[in-house]
């Protein structure tokens, strides 16, 4: 029975050392929750950054896009054009234009892209057409349809 007495004293001894062991042990280790919890964190954080720089790099794509391809073609038919000393165009920056003959004239609405110049009369005695186009300095060159081109001089800028 002393053995067994013995034996327990030593025991409690051993686990008291123990335990002090292990809460040094368990201090240094840490709290795998909040490791975790900071880690959700710092990819949600990550996450909603980049969300918004893609965002923004498309918002900027889309402008260049949008503000370099209409208005830039826009501007650069700007003013007045001579065909023939009798057949007179003009283009405003806002897409409207006018075809001036020596008997009428005939108000229009214009757009362009890549390389097409299509020309919406509002009266539907004129045709509406549309050109590919070729513009170099005071000079504008339309082909139709069918071929047929047509070469016009600036006469101003209207500026």
């Amino acid at each position: 029975m002393k053995k067994n007495k013995a034996h327990n004293n030593n025991y409690s001894e051993l686990k008291e050392e123990d335990l002090k062991q292990i809460r040094k042990t368990i201090k240094r280790v840490p709290n795998m929750s909040n490791a975790r919890e900071k880690h959700t964190i710092q990819r949600r954080q990550l996450l909603i950054y980049c969300s918004v720089l893609i965002v923004a790099v498309i918002l900027v794509v889309a402008g260049i896009l949008f503000f370099s391809n209409g208005n830039k073609k826009v501007k650069s038919l700007y003013g007045t054009w001579n065909y023939d000393d009798v057949t007179i165009y003009t283009f405003d920056d806002n897409g409207h234009g006018t075809l001036v003959l020596p008997l009428n004239t005939y108000e229009f609405s214009y757009t362009v892209g890549d390389g097409v110049l299509s020309i919406d009369f509002t009266d539907e005695k004129a045709e509406d057409r549309s050109y590919t186009y070729f513009l170099s300095d005071d000079v504008l060159v339309l082909t139709g349809p069918d071929g047929n081109e047509y070469r016009m001089t600036r006469v101003n800028s209207n500026s």
